[in-house]
């Protein structure tokens, strides 16, 4: 599969001399939805995290069977119940993660020499996802993925997915 990567010249002459491939914070873009999640996957993410709170504590009174009689129970509780939400983690990980974004095609991309590039000032790099994904073997925390266009209002989850947050975007984009 042919990936393209379209920069300014500053911004290509940054990879060589650096020799690293810029990751830029989501929080960059101009889509204000970034990283975002369709509210299906987020009641489900919410879900699962009520159940796994639910479990763990249930857990933790059947190791410690007088758990609620611990001086320290209503804090616990507290505890459990200032646990970020599902919302909350798609926000956190918006800040800690960075991306960097190809775009799969067999032929060059006119509208993206025009976002990314000024015209005659910019380079379009061609590889494969194979080289690229072999290029960053020694990077075990990147996560290469093909972005999923989804109608946020009426999405349903897609299973069999390795990545969701990050590597689904509204229809628009």
């Amino acid at each position: 599969m042919k990936i393209w990567r379209y920069m300014d010249l500053a911004k290509f002459i940054s990879l060589l001399s650096n020799q690293a491939l810029y990751f830029t914070s989501p929080n960059k873009f101009d889509d204000p939805y970034e990283f975002n999640l369709p509210q299906c996957y987020l009641n489900e993410l919410q879900k699962n995290q009520d159940e796994f709170k639910e479990n763990s504590l249930n857990q933790l009174k059947n190791t410690l069977p007088n758990l609620d009689q611990h001086p320290s129970y209503t804090e616990i509780l507290q505890n459990y119940q200032k646990m970020p939400s599902a919302s909350d983690n798609i926000e956190t990980t918006k800040v800690k993660f960075g991306v960097n974004c190809w775009h799969i095609n067999e032929f060059e991309n006119e509208a993206l020499w025009k976002i990314y590039t000024q015209v005659g000032q910019g380079i379009a790099i061609e590889t494969t996802t194979q080289k690229l994904q072999e290029s960053l073997t020694y990077h075990n925390k990147i996560y290469c993925d093909v972005v999923r266009y989804e109608d946020f209002d009426n999405a349903t989850i897609s299973k069999g997915f390795n990545h969701y947050n990050g590597f689904i975007k509204r229809k628009a984009f």
